[in-house]
């Protein structure tokens, strides 16, 4: 999470929300991506993501990457 964290503080996206829609609508490839929002504002916050487009190839890797260590479970010392 850090490391996505680190995406939003150098102004990729304005959140990890933000940086979630657009990596599930840009970055791979869909047929559908459901974004679930409980107010109208939340919406609005979804279309705004949206507009603006793909993240930059630097950030789809480095969430890959972040993917990866994921599936990869815990560090093994």
């Amino acid at each position: 999470l850090r490391d996505l964290a680190a995406l939003v503080e150098a102004g990729i996206a304005a959140s990890l929300a933000e940086l979630a829609i657009r990596h599930a609508v840009f970055g791979e490839p869909n047929a559908t991506v459901v974004a679930g929002a409980t107010s109208v504002e939340q919406f609005r916050d979804n279309v705004r993501s949206v507009e603006k487009g793909p993240l930059p190839p630097d950030a789809e890797q480095a969430i890959r990457r972040a993917q990866e260590r994921f599936r990869s479970g815990p560090a093994r010392t």
